[in-house]
């Protein structure tokens, strides 16, 4: 029997140990995807909890938790990736001003719920920075309901 025609034999065999293997591959990171899924959806509804039970406690508007979970997830999402960095510094510094450019940029008011929510919130998801957040807080100088960047 010639090389080719035992080749073409084997064809079908190679043809199912592949698709086996394939398939048994794509079950195992299935599997895997939703196992660190459903420790990852457990952890975000843990932690979302956590904070709306701290803004009720803090008499803060009531949160939802499924939303608190979705955006924030288990690691606090944006704002415990790089809170000291430069671009959420001025987005916090931005989120106190009136909005707009130039020479009408000037401080607003602002609730003072609102530092009170921020710090919670590193409380739960990122608690080493509260540190830093509470010294930003005490470098604006806070003047009958405006705030300036000190």
């Amino acid at each position: 029997m010639s090389p080719v025609v035992a080749s073409r034999r084997r064809w079908p065999v190679y043809t199912a140990w592949g698709l086996l293997l394939v398939g048994l591959l794509a079950v195992m990171i299935v599997g895997f995807a939703n196992r660190q899924t459903n420790q990852d959806v457990s952890e975000a509804d843990a932690k979302a909890a956590e904070l709306v039970a701290a803004f009720d406690a803090a008499g803060l508007v009531p949160l939802d938790q499924d939303v608190v979970a979705d955006v924030l997830g288990s690691d606090g999402g944006i704002v415990c990736t790089d809170p000291d960095g430069a671009l959420a510094i001025a987005a916090r510094r931005a989120g106190l001003e009136n909005g707009a450019a130039g020479p009408g940029m000037r401080a607003s008011a602002f609730p003072q719920d609102l530092l009170t929510a921020g710090r919670l919130v590193l409380e739960t998801y990122c608690p080493d920075v509260v540190d830093d957040y509470d010294d930003f807080v005490g470098s604006l100088d806070v003047h009958d309901g405006t705030t300036t960047s000190g």
